[in-house]
Parts: structure tokens; C-alpha cells; sequence
């Protein structure tokens, strides 16, 4: 069988050991969203808000500026660590800049675990978001050149799948321990990444190193080795699969050479670049991080018990990986366009109904009920828009500006998650501006203007070649004619 050919059964039994490292790879990715989850659920856990915080009407509570430094600057020195993470690893290989930043998360997770002030606490948090920028962008890039052909769109898709799995497995930690009277109610946490990066840290020496790193630096040899390792003896062709490599790196060099940033201004790439960039946008104003880090807050200043309001995260966050199992599933027979508009429609609804009910502040039952909408998003927002997000921005650039593009998105993206990281403390707290469940009224109003555009703007780009979908820009074929346009 040809790659084209080959079903993915049949490409897990032939490679079973490119799956398992494909499989360690995921783990680690399992460790970002742990990490990133971890950040914003130790504020709702009682003993850290007192170790950390300070007492303010009847309840401890952590000092809003503080709240936004543990949240914010983790995101802020991921964001560094990716960007670093990517051209350290042009240099040293892909397998040596995730060990660097596996190392680097063991050791700022001591800080963490150690801390008794708010600034080591910080700190800790700080170095740790480096690290994890180093494993999630290395990790993805290492993903995609080793996957199979066949598995690629899986494995590629069960990058996001991981980030789900982090936060579910931060969740049932967190239930277990969070009812502590002592330190380790939040200690336990964090010293439960180690399962994760200790696991990596001691595999990771042993796998093969990407053979497109090698053919970059026309070290064949040594490439031919890495396939051999990955692959081994049911592998077609390594010469003929060294050669395809190589052939698609000499067409990347010569498609971007020249390319700057401003290209993707210029032009029908100035559409095409808004279209690839509004999508991740859109993600970050629907509201993601005011449920991401305050769901399980809000769950217990709405009346429920510490306990209970980990075991309806716990419920959530399975809802999240549910619905990142139905975007990968039918994500191509649904469309990315009709998927986003449907997904963000409803979280509209959800966002509606919860601040409306959160209105009601003296009836502990509506605001109970309101939790359950705001469980209820979890879900679809992960079937609407947190993997398909990733496609369209892949999808939709001129292919020589792809990674400029690509780049741009995933810049502004983070620069707004970081901005709503350090601002929600103040919007949502009841030492601040107190507007708690209310608070989705502000994303259901952005919510509302972003349906406006994906309607009118936004193509469908699904089981769309690269080819085709050149064509329909070049031809300036309008975003709602994508889907029934036939090209020559």
C-alpha cells in the first residue's frame, strides 16, 4: 500500500514504535495543560488563599494583583519559551530542546512546591512557563515529522486532546487533596507534574532524534538511522523517504525566501491573514479563560462545598474532552465554518443564561443552576472551536507565508490570553469590581460581534487542497461561496 493507501489500523501495526514515541511526545503535552490548569485552580483551593492570600468579609482571598501574576506570567514566558524553543531547536535537535525544557519545569516545580511567599511562588511559576513553552512548540513540530501519513491528522489532532487531558487529570488530583488543612491541599498539585515530566525525562534520551532536523543539516546518515529507528524494516523506502524530505525542504526554502512579514499584509494576503488570525482571536474573546480559571471559584462562592465544586470540574472538564473527540471526528464532514458559527452560537446562549442568572445573588439555587451552564460550555467550546481553530489558521495562508502567518496568529492569540489573565482578577473578585457569574456578560457581548464576522468573513476551507483554496483567493471568491465554488 501506498502512504495514500494506508488506513491507520494498518499504519499502528506497522509502526508501532514511531506510536510509542508519538505517544511520550503527547504525555509530555499532557503536562502543559496540567500545568496550565494547575495556575488558575490553586486560587480556588481554601488553605492556598490563606497561606497566600489575606482575610477580607468572612473568607481569605488572594491579593487581585497577585492573582493576575500567577495566571498572566506563566503565559507570558510560555509564549517566550515557544518562540525561543523553535530556534533552539533548529540548532540542537528537537529531542534536546524538550529535555532542556523538561529539565527546567523539574526545577521550577521545586520552587513552586517549596514556596511560602508570593514572589518565590511567582517565580517558580515563571520559569516553569519557559520550560513548557520549550515541550509544547518542540513537541508539535517533532509530532508532525514523525507522524505517518495516516496518522498525522490524529496525532496532530490529539495535541489538543492532551491539552484536555492535563486539566482532567489537575481536576481529580485537586479533589482528592484540595479539603487539606495543611500545606499539601496545594503542594500535591504541583509535586504531581513530576509524574509527568519525570516520565519524559527519563524516556526521552532514548528516542530517535527527527530525521527532517539531520536532512536540514545534509547529515543523511544520520537520518537514514533515525527513519530506520522509527520505522525500521516495514518502512518502504529510506532512501526514497530521505529524498522526499529533502525535495520538500528545498521547496519551503525557495517558496519563503524573500518572504517577510509585511508580505502578509500586502495584497490578497492581507485577507488571508485577517481570515487565518481572527479564528484564534475569536477563541480568546469567547470567554475560554474566564471558565478555564474561575469555573471552580465561582462553583463555590455560587454555595457548593470545596468538594463539590472539584467533583463538578471533574464532570467539565470530561465534557472538554468529549468535545474535542467530536471536533476531531467530524470536524471535515461538518466544516470548519459551519462548526465555529454553531459552536460559538451556543456558547453565546450559555454565556446569556449564566450572566443572567448570576444576577440573582441572593437566590443560592439560580446561581447553583447558572453553574451548570457554565459546566455545559466546557463541552462546546471544545466541539466548536478548540481544535478547528488550529486547522483554519494552518489552512488559510499563501503556503511561502504559512509559518509567518501561522506565527502571527498564534502572537496575538497569546498576547490576549495574557491581557485577559491579568484583567479577569479585577473584574471578577469580590474585593474588586465583584461582578463574579456577571462576568459573562462581557464575552457574550464579544461573542455577539464575532458571529457578525465569522458569518459574512469566514470561508470553509474543509477537504479543500492547498491548490484550491489559492485559487479561491486569487479569484476573490466571497467567504459564503467557498464551500459550492468549483475549481478548475
Amino acid at each position: 500500500k501506498s502512504d495514500h493507501e494506508e488506513t491507520v489500523w494498518d499504519a499502528c501495526k506497522r509502526y508501532p514504535k514511531a506510536c510509542f514515541w508519538i505517544a511520550l511526545l503527547l504525555w509530555g503535552v499532557v503536562l502543559v495543560g496540567y500545568d496550565s490548569q494547575a495556575g488558575g485552580m490553586v486560587v480556588s483551593i481554601p488553605r492556598f488563599r490563606e497561606d497566600f492570600g489575606y482575610y477580607y468579609a468572612g473568607n481569605y482571598v488572594l491579593v487581585s494583583k497577585w492573582q493576575s501574576a500567577f495566571s498572566g506570567g506563566p503565559l507570558a514566558s510560555l509564549v517566550f519559551g515557544s518562540i525561543g524553543g523553535t530556534w533552539i531547536s533548529d540548532y540542537i535537535g528537537r529531542k534536546w530542546t524538550i529535555f532542556i525544557g523538561l529539565t527546567v519545569s523539574i526545577a521550577a516545580v521545586g520552587v513552586e512546591f517549596s514556596a511560602t511567599t508570593n514572589e518565590v511562588f511567582f517565580a517558580g511559576k515563571f520559569i516553569n512557563g519557559c520550560g513548557l513553552g520549550f515541550i509544547y512548540s518542540v513537541s508539535m513540530t517533532f509530532i508532525a515529522e514523525i507522524s505517518p501519513l495516516s496518522l498525522r491528522g490524529i496525532t496532530t489532532g490529539a495535541t489538543n486532546l492532551s491539552l484536555c487531558i492535563g486539566p482532567f487529570v489537575c481536576y481529580l488530583v485537586s479533589n482528592k487533596i484540595a479539603t487539606r488543612d495543611d500545606a499539601w491541599a496545594y503542594r500535591a498539585l504541583f509535586a504531581s507534574q513530576w509524574a509527568f515530566s519525570g516520565t519524559c525525562f527519563l524516556l526521552l534520551p532514548f528516542i530517535p532524534e527527527s530525521p527532517w532536523f539531520y536532512a536540514a543539516r545534509n547529515q543523511d546518515e544520520k537520518a537514514k538511522q533515525s527513519l530506520m529507528r522509527l520505522y525500521g524494516d516495514q518502512y518502504r523506502s529510506i532512501d526514497s523517504r530521505l529524498n522526499w524530505i529533502k525535495t520538500v525542504q528545498q521547496e519551503v526554502r525557495k517558496t519563503s525566501e524573500g518572504a517577510s512579514y509585511i508580505d502578509c499584509f500586502r495584497g490578497t494576503n492581507l485577507r488571508r491573514t485577517i481570515i487565518s488570525c481572527m479564528p484564534m482571536i475569536i477563541q480568546q474573546m469567547s470567554g475560554v479563560n474566564f471558565i478555564a480559571n474561575y469555573s471552580t471559584y465561582y462553583y463555590q462562592l455560587a454555595g457548593f462545598t470545596t468538594h463539590q465544586s472539584y467533583q463538578i470540574s471533574c464532570g467539565a472538564q470530561a465534557l472538554s474532552i468529549s468535545g474535542t473527540l467530536v471536533a476531531i471526528v467530524f470536524g471535515d464532514r461538518i466544516g470548519r465554518r459551519r462548526l465555529l458559527i454553531l459552536g460559538l452560537s451556543v456558547l453565546t446562549v450559555l454565556l446569556a443564561i449564566t450572566g443572567g442568572l448570576a444576577t440573582q445573588t441572593e437566590n443560592v439555587q439560580i446561581l447553583k443552576a447558572a453553574s451548570a451552564f457554565i459546566a455545559m460550555y466546557n463541552f462546546f467550546y471544545n466541539a466548536g472551536q478548540g481544535a478547528v481553530v488550529y486547522s483554519v489558521s494552518a489552512e488559510c495562508p499563501a503556503s511561502h507565508l504559512r509559518s509567518k502567518t501561522i506565527a502571527l496568529a498564534l502572537g496575538i492569540a497569546n498576547m490576549l490570553g495574557c491581557m485577559w489573565s491579568f484583567v479577569l482578577p479585577f473584574i471578577f473578585n469580590p474585593d474588586n469590581a465583584d461582578l463574579e457569574g456577571k462576568t459573562a456578560f462581557i464575552f457574550c457581548a464579544f461573542d455577539v460581534l464575532s458571529l457578525v464576522y465569522l458569518y459574512f468573513y469566514q470561508p470553509e476551507t474543509a477537504n479543500r487542497s492547498y491548490a484550491e483554496i489559492d485559487e479561491m483567493f486569487n479569484n476573490h471568491v466571497s467567504a459564503r461561496n467557498f464551500a459550492k465554488y468549483k475549481t478548475q
